[in-house]
């Protein structure tokens, strides 16, 4: 859990350093121009009068409109509104606090992910290719081939439907078919567009699992997991296969399910193995 902490603690330190150097900007350029400053220093004043009891509230605020109104109309006409206006947070959600309500905001969660992979936690879904890397040609025959395109068709619709219809999709075939490509590809191009993406391999949800399963702290792997745009669980069915994992894996699935949000599986079994290695609510 040493890496999402640090992840969450290097979030709310950037998200305070850009504050306090747009702070420091705005207190640079206030001083830098003369006519800002005098009526910065007005503002001031009122505050103080009406702390000291000289002005009355209503009179406070009149002035301290009015003042405002007037550092605003400077600053436009100096060109350095942007400056001197009020701090923008990037997350309009969160105010760059990271959460929302007591639940970890999408731009936290973001945030962990991608440090997650750039520091090397699950390091082989660091990189992701381009869907020009589902070369057809690699496939020997002219009916794997087809098929492959066929596969790669689809791959490019879920992608460019996946705003308007968020769907779940099952990648099934055997090992070298280009299951985990497929799904890789996907992943890369959601998380250009914005999207909270993680891929886990079956046997890291167990292993993630059963070292969270007795954590309090919010933001766990697994409650990104749960709660991320998409999941990829990368292929099912090696995991060890317990009455413990197949809960665990029921809870995941159909978390996510009852949220709205998809999954993406990929897998070497069959249906009928499907079927055989899981009960009815899991392959549901």
């Amino acid at each position: 859990m040493g890496i999402i902490d640090d992840a969450k603690s290097g979030f709310l330190a950037d998200a305070a350093e850009r504050k306090l150097s747009f702070e420091r900007t705005k207190e640079e350029t206030i001083r830098s121009c003369p006519s800002l400053l005098e009526i910065n220093r007005r503002i001031f004043g009122i505050c103080a009068s009406q702390m000291r009891g000289e002005l009355t509230g209503g009179e406070a605020e009149k002035l301290l409109a009015q003042a405002e109104a007037e550092f605003g109309s400077e600053a436009e006409r100096l060109g350095v509104s942007a400056l001197v206006g009020e701090y923008v947070p990037l997350c309009g959600e969160c105010g760059d606090t990271g959460f929302v309500n007591g639940k970890q905001c999408r731009c936290l969660t973001r945030h962990i992910i991608d440090k997650c992979y750039s520091e090397g936690y699950s390091a082989e879904y660091r990189v992701h290719p381009g869907p020009e890397s589902f070369d057809t040609r690699a496939y020997s025959t002219a009916e794997s081939r087809k098929l492959a395109e066929r596969c790669r068709n689809q791959m490019l619709r879920y992608i460019d439907e996946f705003e308007k219809d968020p769907a779940n999709l099952a990648i099934i075939g055997v090992p070298g078919s280009g299951k985990t490509l497929m799904a890789r590809i996907i992943c890369g191009e959601l998380i250009k567009r914005g999207h909270t993406v993680m891929c886990l391999a079956a046997y890291r949800i167990v292993e993630i699992y059963s070292e969270e399963m007795f954590d309090d702290e919010p933001g766990g792997l697994m409650e990104m997991a749960e709660n991320c745009d998409l999941l990829v669980i990368d292929d099912l069915g090696t995991e060890r296969q317990t009455d413990f994992t197949e809960n665990l894996m029921f809870q995941l699935i159909d978390t996510r399910f009852r949220n709205g949000l998809p999954t993406i599986i990929t897998t070497n079994l069959s249906p009928d193995k499907q079927r055989k290695s899981y009960n009815d609510r899991v392959f549901s």
